[in-house]
């Protein structure tokens, strides 16, 4: 298990799909001067420590079934290497240690969605705190920064696993806080009061003023790729993505973020997208893409063969 003084510390960490807020989020909890953190998305979970044990255990289920000795799991058993685990986790820690006073680990890296039971099953009390922001808004966002416009779909897509990945945190009955980035920006006292007692941490009226004060407004709410949107457009009545999205994306949202915005209380029904006639005609018009894509593949395919057959 973890070493005393890293159990006597309160794991917080921030899940949710990327553009959701996260970032946002983790600079006001770490404005708590009980709050410390090693850097904004640290990848200790998803790039080190989920390879690895995901390894160990394919590794430990193929020596199993072929009743063989490979591997890792030759050399250490389960216990072995999750003591291992811990004391890398310690170690990769060891610089907090020289703030004893803080009583809270932040972390914050949307990835970290995808590996709640990992993340779990080395820090049993770590807490969650899955932040949810309309999916139509993520994304718009999304699209711009890691598809470059190239595929809105894939954006919503993606809005819809990670979102739904991170709310297995659910499971960890008194260990998950669900909030919603719409919450946050309209009411951002209430929101954050409830955020810190969930965390464990007093913070004062005062204090929380302070922070909000601190960390709302047109600069430290803003970032790449939506600079151009003011803090006044966030807490606007009129949801960002009516002003934002295509009649093309927003037929696309409709097919695949219908359902999730209902069940996350964004809209009632499916009414708020295109009517029939102009769904119709995106249908159409995205079956006419695909097929002049898949034609100008085919057509690169036959002329490699081509050249190939030639060279």
């Amino acid at each position: 298990m973890l070493p005393e003084w890293l159990r006597d510390k309160q794991f917080v960490f921030i899940i949710g799909a990327p553009r959701s807020g996260t970032t946002w989020l983790y600079k006001v909890i770490l404005s708590h001067p009980d709050t410390v953190a090693l850097g904004n998305e640290v990848s200790l979970f998803n790039n080190y420590i989920a390879p690895l044990s995901n390894n160990f255990d394919k590794e430990l289920e193929h020596n199993k079934l072929k009743n063989i000795k490979y591997g890792l799991p030759h050399v250490w058993n389960k216990g072995q290497f999750d003591e291992f685990i811990f004391s890398f986790i310690e170690n990769f820690y060891s610089s907090l240690k020289e703030k004893p006073d803080s009583k809270l680990i932040l972390e914050k890296n949307p990835l970290n969605s995808r590996y709640v039971d990992l993340i779990h099953y080395y820090i049993p009390n770590a807490k969650f705190i899955h932040i949810i922001r309309d999916g139509r808004d993520v994304a718009f966002s999304w699209n711009k920064i890691f598809f470059w416009n190239a595929d809105f779909a894939a954006a919503c897509k993606n809005w819809v696993d990670a979102k739904n990945a991170a709310k297995k945190a659910k499971q960890f009955t008194g260990n998950y806080y669900e909030l919603h980035y719409e919450d946050l920006v309209l009411h951002p006292i209430t929101q954050l009061s409830a955020i810190f007692k969930f965390c464990n941490i007093n913070a004062s009226e005062e204090l929380i003023n302070s922070i909000v004060a601190e960390t709302t407004g047109e600069k430290s709410m803003v970032s790449n790729p939506d600079s151009n949107t003011s803090y006044s457009d966030r807490v606007s009545k009129t949801p960002l993505w009516k002003k934002r999205l295509s009649k093309m994306q927003i037929h696309i949202a409709t097919k695949i973020l219908g359902k999730d915005l209902i069940e996350e209380g964004y809209e009632k029904d499916t009414k708020w997208g295109l009517g029939p006639i102009e769904n119709k005609f995106y249908s159409i018009r995205i079956s006419a893409i695909e097929f002049s894509s898949k034609v100008k593949r085919n057509i690169k395919t036959f002329i490699k063969s081509l050249l190939y057959k030639t060279a």
